[in-house]
């Protein structure tokens, strides 16, 4: 009897050496890479034509298979040029006579993991004022008495414009893999695997005092 369970507990515990193994080392799933920012920034307004687009991902990127897509309001595609890839970075020139008005930008690529992942984004280009200055009078060329009086002074703090700053699309999602293996689990099965020798060794020397013990019967 006790030479069945000693061999029952052996098997179970050369089982949790191979699970608990094969958890360790069982490689992460890669996550996809995270499109971190953009320029022009998701809904701004610009004032000109940015000249191109750029976009930054988390990762360097697959060098093939990048592809950048510019439409205006009425659904014509605008022409770009060749998409370049340099890393985390993908770019695409824009033309400089662009027209006012909402555009939407649409962007294909190959995260470093080989998955291919997409999304897209607006931007606005604001419409350029026309209007002819005044030609100065005679008059206008006069100081007045405030400006006679000086130059204005300087602005205060809360005066002074602060800086625009680009808004990035997303925020990336968390990269932790949900398939890695939790340091909790290993612990537990190690903790199986002693308790499993313990008993083992235990019984083992129950049985041989018992034999022992019929050998000088």
């Amino acid at each position: 009897m006790f030479r069945t369970v000693r061999r029952t507990i052996t098997t179970l515990a050369a089982l949790c050496v191979a699970a608990t193994t094969v958890l360790a080392t069982a490689p992460v799933a890669s996550a996809h890479d995270e499109l971190l920012s953009s320029k022009p920034a998701n809904g701004k307004t610009v004032d000109t034509s940015p000249g191109q687009i750029v976009l930054n991902f988390s990762a360097d990127l697959i060098l093939t298979g990048a592809q950048i897509a510019v439409t205006d309001a009425a659904g014509t595609q605008v022409p770009t040029g060749e998409v370049a890839v340099d890393g985390p970075q993908v770019t695409a020139s824009l033309p400089a006579d662009m027209a006012a008005g909402g555009y939407d930008v649409s962007w294909r690529v190959v995260s470093s993991d080989g998955h291919p992942i997409d999304g897209d984004f607006t931007f606005e280009l604001a419409a350029t004022d026309t209007t002819p200055s005044p030609t100065p009078t005679a008059s206008d060329s006069q100081p007045d008495d405030a400006e006679a009086a000086g130059p204005d002074p300087a602005p205060t703090a809360d005066q002074t414009e602060e800086p625009s700053t680009e808004l990035a699309i997303d925020p990336p999602e968390s990269t932790e893999n949900a398939n890695s293996v939790s340091p909790t689990v290993l612990w537990l099965f190690a903790g199986a695997i002693v308790a499993l020798l313990i008993t083992l060794a235990v019984l083992t020397a129950i049985t041989k005092r018992r034999e022992r013990n019929q050998e000088q019967k």
